[in-house]
This record gives C-alpha cells, structure tokens and sequence, in this order.
C-alpha cells in the first residue's frame, strides 16, 4: 500500500506543512513502515529538524527511510554524508532567502511596489505589478479625503461608509482574491472602524509616495512579520 504526502509550493524550512504533518501522524500510529523522497531536502531544509527526524524519530517507530537521489537507506547503516547533506540543504535556503530580501530592498530603493496586495483604491498595473494603478475603489478613497477635509472625523466617515454598505478594504481584497484558504468572505463585510480609516487617511501611497521594508522576520527559518524601526523604512517621495 503506497500514500503520497506532499505539500507543493510551501517551504521546506517549515515543518508545519499540511501533508508532513498527516504523514507524522501516520507514522505514530504504525502506518507507515517506511518513508521515501527523491533527496534529502524533500524532507527539509533545516539540517537540526531534519536530522531529528532521520536519526531519532524515525528510527524510533521503527520507520526505513530512503533518500533516492541521495543514496540513504537506513536500511544499509548510517550514511555519514547525510548530516552534511543536510547543512548543504539549510544553506541553499538560506542564500535564496538572501538574494531575496536583496531584490526586494532593490526594488524599494527603486520607487517599486514590492507588497502582496494593492493597497485599497489601487490595483496592479497588469503590464508592470511592480506599479500602481487606480481601482474602483479610487473614488471612495478620494470620497474620504474630502470628508476628513470638510472636518468629518475618522469615526463619522466609518459610520457613513458603513450604512452605505461600502466593503472594508480586508473584506475586498478577500472577495475578490480568495485571501483566506476556503475563500470565505468576511463576516462582517461592511464594518469599517475609524482606525480603518485612520489607516486610509494616513498612507502615504495616497500623496505618491513609496514607503517599503516596513515589517521584516527574525530569519529565514522564521517567517513571522515583525515591524521595523522607522529608521529602516525606505521611502520613495
């Protein structure tokens, strides 16, 4: 009886991914004698977590393990290479990680929008996603600027925008592109908040300027945003 366990498209340097996970559980519960992948980095690449699983967990619930391409059988013995391999494996992630914090500083110092998602009222210029365009949310947020102008406060404009049933920029961005995993949409789609409109009224993207680099992780094995300093931030006026 063969299971294939895979998780496309997420890092090997997590050891949370969905399919990994199912598969540990497998292996507690005896349903698995034996784990194979085309090399050792298929497994990992963070040499400590990977190591732990072949010399320790595996061998613990009696589970054979094969890295095809990398000739490891644990069948045949210890392979002394492997642990090398490993670090090999961790450093390739790790050098990626770098190239890729480096292009995106790259792009900031460029003027470039480096972000996942358009800010509300912009979209992604479909000739250059590195360049903002107005949506059609546009109006609403130039709608908002007039507001505060003729001394509406954050909460008023909220509470306008709410009884007009105007989606929040979250619920927008979630209905159209299916942030959440079951694309569902937001409970609540109309409940702006004034710091929502708070957040809005004090972007600078609204006066053209290119704020980047604002959040950063503590390294590549941990992808948890965390702020920056202002210090850090680079702005393009």
């Amino acid at each position: 009886v063969v299971k294939f366990y895979k998780d496309d498209g997420i890092s090997g340097t997590k050891f949370d991914r969905d399919d990994f996970v199912r598969m540990l559980g497998d292996i507690k519960t005896k349903e698995i004698n034996t784990v194979i992948v085309k090399d050792l980095s298929r497994l990992g690449r963070e040499y400590l977590q990977t190591g732990y699983y072949t010399e320790i967990m595996f061998p613990k619930y009696d589970v054979r393990f094969i890295a095809v391409n990398d000739n490891v059988d644990s069948a045949s013995g210890d392979n002394e290479f492997a642990p090398f391999k490993n670090i090999i494996n961790e450093w390739y992630a790790r050098d990626i990680s770098r190239k890729i914090r480096s292009s995106y500083k790259t792009k900031a110092l460029k003027g470039e929008f480096t972000g996942v998602f358009a800010p509300f009222g912009y979209r992604k210029s479909p000739e250059d996603k590195h360049r903002l365009i107005p949506d059609e949310n546009a109006k609403i947020v130039r709608r908002m600027f007039q507001m505060a102008l003729d001394g509406k406060s954050c909460c008023a404009i909220a509470t306008a925008l709410k009884k007009e049933h105007i989606p929040t920029p979250g619920a927008y961005v979630r209905n159209k592109n299916g942030v959440m995993r079951e694309n569902k949409k937001v409970k609540y789609p109309y409940s702006w908040f004034q710091t929502t409109v708070r957040d809005v009224l004090s972007n600078e993207v609204y006066i053209g300027n290119m704020v980047s680099l604002k959040f950063t992780s503590k390294s590549f094995k941990d992808k948890k945003l965390i702020a920056r300093p202002e210090s850090e931030h680079i702005r393009v006026e």
